[in-house]
C-alpha cells in the first residue's frame, strides 16, 4: 500500500506546475538583459484513450534585445501558417477583448508546439512570439483565447486555474524584469 501511494505521489508531483524565472542573466557576447520563465499550460485538452498532444497550448514569458514577448506553444497537429502581425486575441472575464500581434510568419513544424516530456513526438506545432500590452491581459485574468490562421481561427477556453498561473507567472516576470532594470 505504501510503495501505490509512494508511486502515485511520484505521479503528480511530474504533473504539477510551478511558476519560475528560468533565465534571468546578461548576454555575454550583446550585454543586454535576458530574462525567460517557465512555460505554464494554458489549454489542456483530455484525449480520452489517447496521447495526442493536440491543440494544447503553453505560455511563458521573455524579455530579450529589450523587447518582452509572450510566446505561445500550440501543437496544431496540422499544417498551419500564422502570419505576421495577425492578431491572438484574448477575452478577459469582464468580456473585454485583447489583442496581441504575432511578430513573424510561423508555419507548423514538427515538434515546436510541445514542450518537456511531449517533445519529440512529431506533433506539428507552432511557436508565436507575440507582441502587445501585456498587464491589461494578465492582470484581469484571461478566460478566452483566439489565435487567427491561414485557415480561419481558433477559439480556446482558458480555465479559471490556468489564468490564475497565468496571472502569477506574469507578476514573477514583470516584478523580476522591473528590479533588473532598476539595477542598470
Amino acid at each position: 500500500m505504501k510503495k501505490c501511494l509512494l508511486l502515485l505521489f511520484c505521479f503528480i508531483s511530474i504533473h504539477t506546475f510551478s511558476q519560475e524565472i528560468t533565465t534571468n542573466e546578461i548576454d555575454k557576447f550583446t550585454k543586454k538583459l535576458h530574462i525567460e520563465t517557465s512555460f505554464e499550460p494554458l489549454v489542456i485538452k483530455d484525449h480520452l484513450w489517447s496521447l495526442s498532444v493536440i491543440d494544447n497550448l503553453w505560455g511563458e514569458f521573455k524579455y530579450i534585445d529589450n523587447e518582452t514577448f509572450f510566446i505561445i506553444k500550440w501543437c496544431t497537429g496540422d499544417n498551419s501558417i500564422i502570419d505576421t502581425g495577425d492578431n491572438v486575441l484574448f477575452l478577459d472575464k469582464n468580456g473585454i477583448s485583447y489583442k496581441l500581434y504575432n511578430t513573424s510568419v510561423r508555419v507548423s513544424e514538427s515538434d515546436a508546439g510541445t514542450v518537456g516530456q511531449d517533445v519529440k513526438r512529431g506533433e506539428l506545432g507552432v511557436e508565436l512570439y507575440l507582441t502587445g500590452d501585456f498587464k491589461s491581459i494578465f492582470e484581469n485574468g484571461i478566460t478566452d483565447l483566439r489565435i487567427y490562421t491561414n485557415k480561419g481561427y481558433v477559439d480556446f477556453n482558458i480555465k479559471k486555474k490556468e489564468s490564475k498561473r497565468l496571472k502569477s507567472l506574469y507578476e514573477l516576470f514583470n516584478e523580476t524584469l522591473n528590479e533588473e532594470l532598476e539595477k542598470q
